[in-house]
């Protein structure tokens, strides 16, 4: 068996806790506070672990046995995991959205009004013969 310490932080650096981790080696998921180690078997192959914490997007790994550390950067899942949002101002191309506002309400009475806004986002895409391209989301 070769130990692995596992490094699992936000984009700030903290660290996170109670976090899903399937290691890849044929063992079953457990749950794991960060920084944390794990016992894995020797061997000539890459293991691929999985990390998955409510609210971040899951994060993938892969790695030798004989690596040491193994450090992941787990990413907030941004306009997609909120409630109480609402599109408008949109602009569309063949059918396809390429420009849009999108705004988080603290309040689900106050959607589609000025009150209560949390964050609001500008959305575009690029299209090309009524197929997106490119996406992006900006925090305005």
């Amino acid at each position: 068996m070769t130990v692995i310490a596992i490094n699992v932080q936000d984009i700030y650096g903290a660290h996170i806790p109670s976090l899903n981790f399937i290691p890849g080696d044929g063992t079953v998921l457990s749950v794991e506070s960060s920084p944390f180690t794990h016992d894995f078997p020797v061997s000539a192959n890459l293991y691929t672990s999985v990390f998955d914490k409510n609210g971040f997007q899951v994060s993938y790994a892969s790695f030798l046995d004989s690596v040491g550390t193994v450090n992941v950067v787990l990413f907030p899942m941004r306009v997609s995991s909120y409630e109480n949002m609402f599109m408008d101002s949109i602009t569309w191309s063949n059918s396809v959205v390429i420009a849009a506002r999108i705004r988080i309400y603290s309040n689900p009475a106050s959607i589609g009004t000025a009150n209560d806004v949390l964050e609001t986002f500008q959305v575009g895409a690029a299209e090309v013969g009524g197929l997106m391209t490119a996406y992006w989301c900006v925090r305005s």
